[in-house]
């Protein structure tokens, strides 16, 4: 199974009006489950867990923002993934169209996109913090490891360069000797 963001979809209401999923699930009918419960009157930011999942909720200006993510995968690449959607699904004129849309009825104009943030969310370089972190430690442990072997290699190739000095020292010893008693 991949990691990452699995299902995203944005809601009215009891509404789904566009969703994608990238892996094969049933994270449609859980989210038609609870759905309706989700107060939509305010503002906020919740979670829902069923097994291996956490359905992550995002709820501004009457749309609910959804997206399904194994729980072991956090909260703030999620919450980061459904920022952006909202922000995309608000920057044209689905907003206003999505007070009287029907279901799915946006799936042919931003499923596609819905797509695209979920694959870029789940396996891009992180967008929380400590996720960044780790990544630029990893890739500083990776240079300094670079490094250590070329000086390592270096080292080597000084203590062969210092063997031949030592054989041509002996041999010019020699050859100089040889050269007095001629």
């Amino acid at each position: 199974m991949t990691s990452g963001i699995f299902y995203a979809a944005v809601a009215r209401s009891g509404t789904i009006l566009v969703s994608n999923q990238r892996t094969p699930g049933d994270y449609e009918t859980e989210v038609n489950a609870f759905l309706p419960s989700i107060p939509v009157e305010r503002n906020m930011k919740s979670g829902y867990v069923s097994g291996i999942f956490t359905y992550h909720i995002l709820v501004e200006d009457l749309l609910i923002y959804i997206c399904a993510a194994e729980t072991e995968f956090g909260k703030n690449v999620p919450f980061a993934f459904l920022k952006e959607i909202k922000t995309r699904f608000t920057s044209g004129s689905l907003a206003i169209r999505a007070l009287t849309a029907t279901e799915h009825e946006f799936d042919r104009d931003f499923s596609y996109i819905l797509k695209d943030q979920m694959i870029k969310y789940s396996t891009d370089a992180p967008v929380d913090g400590v996720g960044r972190v780790k990544k630029q430690v990893e890739e500083v442990m990776s240079v300094m490891s670079d490094n250590i072997e070329k000086v390592v290699d270096r080292g080597e190739r000084l203590e062969s360069l210092l063997d031949k000095t030592n054989e041509l020292e002996l041999s010019s010893t020699q050859f100089s000797a040889t050269a007095k008693k001629v």
